[in-house]
């Protein structure tokens, strides 16, 4: 079927399949041969928690679904996968893999990866809290020294949008922490060496780097923040977590958790009249609706 539909390139068919494997083994049947309860459970083992994602997997099972009746792959095709809505699969047990359930959930989990932050010159605690914060990539690489007020504890993004604020003493206190900062020290083959905070740039993200480097004056770039991500994620993996150190997964979380914090202090956010202060939590990237969805699961995986 793959290779009928697909080009080698695309690599989601077969990683979608690749994911039913267990469960299709679980149950002795393979997907075209599922009832619809079995269905809902099967899009569960789906390791994403939204929709659009979900209605991608659930088109090439379709798809596949409709290829095994044609050529009359199975005796029975019962067409479970086929009715089935991103909205009926249950992703509490992802949410609770992958997001943070709050601020305290977070910064414990980052202690884990990081003893003492920034003792090494490594910048990912700095951009992993400004992503929980709410910083898209392109603002983390963009934004100067004077859009982040640590006093005020207000951060602008580089089109002068406060985009952070009020934020937390824990918090706070890792800003401040990096902002003092300046001289770190690592270790290689040959020993350890020290590293200074670049700062001939304004940018508020600096890297650093050893005496005479020749990377002098370069900017961090959104490719090094997906590396910061991985780097954390690498060392949260070794003790035995789950992958919850991604730029998406920390965003979403910390945008959650937010929303959460402002239906406690009395917003109904399921009130259709509150939408655009729900959208604007999540910076107008996710419509309403998909923002309920995520929230309600969000509420459900965590029990609160």
């Amino acid at each position: 079927f793959i290779e009928e539909h697909y080009p080698p390139s695309r690599k989601g068919p077969r990683s979608a399949f690749n994911r039913l494997e267990r469960f299709e083994s679980s149950i002795g049947k393979d997907a075209a041969e599922m009832t619809r309860a079995e269905a809902i459970v099967a899009l569960s083992e789906i390791p994403f928690s939204n929709k659009s994602s979900i209605a991608s997997f659930k088109s090439i099972l379709k798809k596949y679904v409709v290829w095994c009746r044609d050529n009359a792959i199975f005796v029975e095709i019962p067409g479970g996968i086929e009715g089935l809505e991103p909205t009926q699969r249950d992703i509490r047990e992802t949410v609770n893999e992958l997001y943070f359930r709050d601020e305290a959930d977070f910064l414990h989990s980052l202690k884990k990866v990081c003893q003492m932050y920034f003792v090494d010159g490594k910048i990912s605690p700095l951009i992993a809290v400004l992503t929980w914060l709410g910083l898209k990539k392109s603002e983390i690489i963009a934004i100067e020294d004077s859009d982040v007020d640590l006093h005020k504890r207000i951060i602008h993004n580089q089109f002068g949008d406060v985009v952070a604020e009020g934020y937390s003493d824990e918090i706070a206190e890792i800003l401040y922490l990096y902002d003092r900062c300046n001289v770190a020290e690592r270790s290689n083959k040959n020993g350890p060496y020290l590293v200074y905070k670049d700062c001939s740039r304004s940018i508020f993200v600096k890297k650093y780097q050893a005496v005479n480097s020749e990377s002098v004056g370069e900017t961090i770039s959104e490719k090094n923040v997906t590396q910061a991500f991985q780097d954390l994620n690498t060392v949260y993996l070794s003790l035995g977590y789950g992958r919850r150190f991604t730029h998406s997964n920390v965003h979403l979380s910390g945008c959650l958790y937010r929303l959460y914090k402002l239906e406690e202090s009395g917003l109904d956010v399921y009130d259709e009249s509150n939408e655009d202060i729900v959208c604007s939590v999540f910076r107008n990237a996710i419509n309403y609706k998909n923002i309920l969805w995520r929230y309600s699961a969000y509420k459900n995986a965590f029990n609160i």
